[in-house]
Parts: C-alpha cells; structure tokens; sequence
C-alpha cells in the first residue's frame, strides 16, 4: 500500500516527493515492481534505483532502471506526447488500484 500512496503523490502539482519517498522507504523490502511502470516523476524513479542499490538489491533496482529508460519519459519529447502518456498512466493506475482496494476490502 505504500508504493500506491508513493504513486498517488506524483498526481499532485508539485509532486509530493518527500511523502513519496518516505513511503517508498517504509516498504522498499515488500515493493511491488509491476506497479514502477505506473511512475512517471523522473525524481521519484531515481530515488527508487538508489533506494534499491543501497540494499543490494540487484533485480529490483534493475526494474526500477528499466522503468527510467521508458522512452514515453524522455524530456526531449513534445510536451503533448509526455502528457498524453502521463494521462493513459494516471487512469490505467486509477483502474488498477481501485480492483486492489475493492478486492482487498471486498468480503465474501
């Protein structure tokens, strides 16, 4: 739950990096790297391949580098390409945590 709350803070305008980054440590052993496609702060992405370097932790922090190297990132794209990207991120994460809520509060 940490690394949706570190996700949900690159929504805002400015970026709550600091509470991101603290959420990240809080979990950094339990991250769940299907969801790193779902950053898009550059800053945020970093602090993740250090975090992840800093434990030893080779495989993750090689996902967290993949997640950096996303082509649709790259500053020199046209401004319209990366916000359209960034949109089709928030609403694709929006989906996704809604069903990872729903399940995990839904009883049966």
């Amino acid at each position: 739950e940490n690394l949706y709350a570190a996700i949900i803070c690159q929504f805002f305008d400015p970026p709550l990096r600091n509470l991101a980054e603290k959420a990240l440590k809080r979990s950094s052993k339990d991250l769940d790297s299907s969801l790193y496609q779902y950053i898009f702060d550059m800053p945020l992405l970093e602090s993740l391949v250090v975090l992840h370097a800093s434990q030893g932790n080779v495989a993750q922090r090689e996902l967290a580098i993949k997640a950096v190297q996303n082509p649709l990132l790259n500053v020199h794209n046209e401004l319209q390409l990366r916000d359209a990207h960034i949109v089709q991120v928030k609403l694709e994460f929006i989906e996704k945590f809604a069903e990872a809520m729903q399940k995990k509060y839904t009883t049966f």
